[in-house]
């Protein structure tokens, strides 16, 4: 995209290719848990040297409960490094790197329309490969079919914003 004085980059957060103090805000869209868990806290300090005085984090986050993670946690549990990313931000907040500026709670509505609508957008996933095997897909199936009417399943998948700025 070509917008003025904006500017997308794609990099680790842990290591950033900018020059101190030289970005205004910072967006992480379900990315922070993704993150290596000894590199979260890093990750956050990297953010701030390279964030202008009182600069802005956005970072929204899915939350870990409701029926949609009970039935991914089945093949793909992310439980550990949500917790783990929400304890990197709690740190950083405590130890004054970042003051929390705004925190935002709110759910997003997802659909399946089918179980192979579910399985093309959540388990034909490549970092999946590995994992499934038919006995695991069964189990998996079982869940999605109680969790459905006539095949399709509605769910509301909860997220946290944290809106940190620099101190």
């Amino acid at each position: 995209l070509d917008i003025e004085n904006i500017e997308f980059k794609l990099c680790a957060a842990e290591k950033i290719s900018l020059k101190d103090a030289s970005v205004d805000i910072i967006f992480m869209f379900k990315s922070f848990h993704h993150i290596p868990l000894n590199l979260m806290y890093d990750a956050l300090i990297e953010i701030k040297r390279v964030l202008k005085a009182n600069g802005l984090l956005y970072i929204s986050e899915p939350l870990f409960y409701g029926e949609q993670n009970e039935l991914i946690a089945l093949f793909h549990d992310e439980k550990l490094v949500r917790e783990k990313a929400f304890e990197a931000i709690e740190k950083a907040v405590l130890k004054e790197e970042f003051k929390l500026f705004q925190e935002i709670f709110f759910n997003s509505e997802i659909i399946y329309n089918s179980f192979k609508d579910f399985q093309e957008k959540q388990m034909n996933l490549t970092y999946n490969d590995d994992y499934i095997d038919e006995s695991l897909l069964n189990k998996v199936k079982v869940k999605y079919d109680s969790l459905s009417t006539n095949g399709k399943c509605e769910f509301l998948k909860p997220f946290r914003v944290d809106i940190l700025q620099k101190i």
